[in-house]
C-alpha cells in the first residue's frame, strides 16, 4: 500500500524514513537499485558510502558503476535476508540513468510548469550542470518509452552529484538554485571526509583533498581576525594539502588517533559550527576550537601563499 505523508507518496513507511534520513543520496541509490526501499537503514547507509569510496577525481560513471556492482553482488544476500524471495533470473535490471533520467525529466518539467510555464532558466541550469538540455518535446517523447532511453544516462549521474533538491523546490527557481548550492556543498564535504579517511587508512600516495566549505560563521570569524591583522582574507572552500595528510598519518596515528576519529574531528572543527576562533602563535595562522570535555578539538587554518587556497594545517586535542 502507498504511504502518504506531507512529503509525498512513498512505497511504504521505510521508504519515507529512508528519504528523510538520507535525502538525495537515497534517491540516487534507488536510481541504481530500485528495491533499496526494502532495505534496513544500515544496509542503505553502507550502499551510499560506496558512492564515495573512489578517489577525488573520478568521474560519475565510474562512481555509479561501482555502486551498481556492489548492489548486484549484495542482491542475493538481501533477497534471502530481507525480501523473502528468490532472485529473478529472467528480470533485466534498469541502469542508473534509465531510472534517474526519467525522474529528473519529471522534476524539470513539473517545476517548469509550476513556475507559470516559462523556462525561467531551469533548463539552462540543468544543461550547464550536466551538458544536457531538457525540453518539452524531449520530455513527451521520452514518456512514450518505459526505459527512458531517449534521455541520456548522464542526467542521472549528475543529479546524484548535484542533488535532486535543486529541481524539486516549491519556492521557485531562486530557492531551487539555493538548494542546489547546498546539495553541492554537502556532497563536496562528504566526499572530502571520505577521501581523508581513505588516505589515512591506506597510508601512502597522499594527495591534496578538497575538503569543501568551512562553516560560514566560523569563516567569518577567521576573516575578521585576518582583516584586523592586515592579512588577505581566506576563501571559504578549504583544502587539506598532501603534506598535511601525510603528517596526520605519521604523527596523529602514532599518538593513538584512528582515521575515523580524525575525520570526525575535522568535521566538528570545519564543517560544523560556529566554533571559537583565536590567534595562534603564528600571525598568519588562525586557530579554530571546538570546546569539549575533558579536552577540546583544536584546528589550524591559513592560506597557501603560492596559489591562494585556504588550507587546513593541523588538528588535535588538548
Amino acid at each position: 500500500m502507498p504511504y502518504e505523508t506531507y512529503m509525498g507518496t512513498f512505497k511504504n513507511e521505510n521508504d519515507h524514513n529512508l528519504e528523510r534520513k538520507f535525502g538525495y543520496k537515497y534517491r540516487a541509490l534507488k536510481g541504481i537499485y530500485p528495491d533499496a526501499y526494502k532495505l534496513p537503514e544500515t544496509e542503505v547507509s553502507k550502499a551510499i558510502d560506496v558512492f564515495y569510496d573512489g578517489d577525488a577525481n573520478e568521474d560519475v560513471t565510474t562512481m555509479t558503476d561501482r555502486v551498481r556492482n556492489y548492489t548486484t553482488a549484495k542482491e542475493p544476500e538481501w533477497k534471502a535476508k530481507y525480501f523473502g524471495e528468490a532472485p529473478k533470473t529472467h528480470e533485466t535490471k534498469k541502469g542508473f540513468g534509465d531510472y534517474m533520467s526519467e525522474n529528473v525529466a519529471d522534476m524539470v518539467y513539473g517545476v517548469d510548469k509550476a513556475l507559470s510555464g516559462g523556462t525561467l532558466g531551469v533548463y539552462d541550469w540543468l544543461k550547464e550542470k550536466t551538458g544536457i538540455g531538457v525540453n518539452e518535446t524531449d520530455y513527451l517523447d521520452m514518456k512514450q518509452y518505459n526505459d527512458g532511453t531517449t534521455i541520456p544516462a548522464q542526467i542521472g549521474g549528475a543529479i546524484a552529484q548535484y542533488g535532486a533538491e535543486a529541481l524539486t523546490s516549491g519556492y521557485g527557481l531562486y530557492k531551487g538554485l539555493q538548494m542546489a548550492d547546498k546539495a553541492v556543498d554537502g556532497y563536496t564535504r562528504y566526499r572530502g571526509r571520505n577521501e581523508l579517511k581513505n588516505q589515512l587508512r591506506q597510508g601512502n600516495n597522499f594527495q591534496d583533498i578538497n575538503f569543501g566549505k568551512v562553516h560560514p560563521s566560523t569563516m567569518r570569524n577567521v576573516n575578521c581576525l585576518r582583516e584586523n591583522g592586515n592579512l588577505p582574507l581566506l576563501n571559504k572552500n578549504a583544502y587539506i594539502p598532501a603534506n598535511v595528510v601525510k603528517k596526520l598519518y605519521h604523527k596523529r596515528l602514532n599518538e593513538g588517533y584512528t582515521p575515523e576519529q580524525l575525520v570526525e574531528m575535522a568535521k566538528r572543527l570545519f564543517h560544523e559550527g560556529p566554533n571559537m576562533v583565536s590567534e595562534s602563535k603564528y600571525p598568519h595562522i588562525q586557530q579554530v576550537v571546538y570546546p569539549r570535555k575533558p579536552s577540546s578539538d583544536h584546528g589550524y587554518i591559513s592560506q597557501n601563499p603560492v596559489n591562494g587556497q585556504t588550507v587546513i594545517k593541523s588538528m588535535y586535542k588538548k
